[in-house]
């Protein structure tokens, strides 16, 4: 687990870090929203960074500064963005900014719930992901029997290059 004080020092180093090309964020406690947007506006200075990997519990206030900073990666081959709680505003917002990663290959969403009216977000935004060839789909919020997360997939696997992972199966 990375702490507060961690998590302060990171984000004062992150912008002499300018030629990191992969990072790995797992197991982070940011203890308030001023503490995740630092760390992200420090993110932003990584402009060759090809692979983002974000494991924490991000407050959905963050979200907004989470889609200026995909904004701009603008090399940004993989991202993984795990264990995130999505209202309609904030994933429309997100899944724009993911929409703009134009060598963005790889989206893994494992863990992350998205709303109804983001996933319908989300699969607008896929097809213009050109080389996009790997999706690991999102939980829907209000999913119970799975018809949505099924709609998200059957659009996601009209992709001819796209290969979808539905990992998780649905609640009962």
């Amino acid at each position: 687990m990375v702490n507060q004080i961690e998590l302060e020092s990171l984000a004062e180093v992150l912008p002499s870090l300018q030629l990191l090309e992969s990072l790995v964020l797992r197991g982070c406690i940011f203890h308030n929203v001023e503490s995740q947007k630092q760390v992200f506006v420090a993110l932003r200075s990584l402009k060759c960074l090809k692979e983002l990997k974000l494991d924490c519990d991000i407050n959905k206030d963050s979200v907004e500064t989470l889609a200026e900073l995909l904004l701009s990666l603008q090399l940004l081959e993989k991202l993984q963005l795990r264990r995130l709680n999505l209202s309609n505003n904030c994933d429309q917002r997100l899944f724009t900014a993911v929409q703009s990663l134009s060598y963005l290959k790889e989206l893994d969403l494992l863990f992350t719930e998205v709303s109804p009216a983001g996933a319908r977000n989300l699969t607008a935004v896929l097809p213009s992901l050109r080389n996009l060839t790997k999706i690991v789909l999102p939980r829907i919020e209000h999913d119970k029997n799975g018809e949505m997360r099924k709609i998200l997939a059957e659009e996601a696997s009209r992709i001819p290059r796209l290969k979808v992972y539905p990992i998780l199966t649905v609640r009962q």
